[in-house]
């Protein structure tokens, strides 16, 4: 398989860069958003992804809406939550939410790049 296109859509200057600094080091393309409308507003515009990553506290939506947006353009994409705000529910409102997985902060390049890969496989 080709280095998977990633899409990012989180609003924390922080997040992004760590997120991009692990995908650049792994030679994976990524492009990031920083609302859900903005992603919205360039799905089309974009190359198809192999997987989303998606913050589930937006500015201007909240992850499992934005979800919604996103299965309407490409339902058969994996996306992957992820957080700051880590309850004991978390878990199961991902999985029920429709999501394929999650990333809990901090992030740690080897272990979120083979859990990528375990979701893409």
């Amino acid at each position: 398989m080709k280095n998977p296109h990633i899409v990012l859509i989180d609003d924390d200057k922080d997040t992004q860069t760590v997120i991009k600094t692990i995908m650049d080091y792994n030679k994976y393309p990524i492009t990031i958003f920083s609302t859900a409308q903005e992603a919205l507003d360039h799905l089309s515009q974009i190359p198809r992804p192999d997987l989303v990553i998606l913050d589930l506290y937006l500015p201007d939506s909240d992850g499992f809406q934005a979800l919604k947006r996103i299965r309407q353009h490409w339902p058969d994409i994996p996306v992957v939550a992820t957080t700051a705000y880590y309850t004991d529910s978390t878990p199961t409102d991902i999985e029920n939410g429709g999501f394929q997985g999650l990333l809990t902060k901090p992030y740690k390049s080897g272990a979120m790049i083979d859990y990528l890969q375990q979701i893409l496989n």
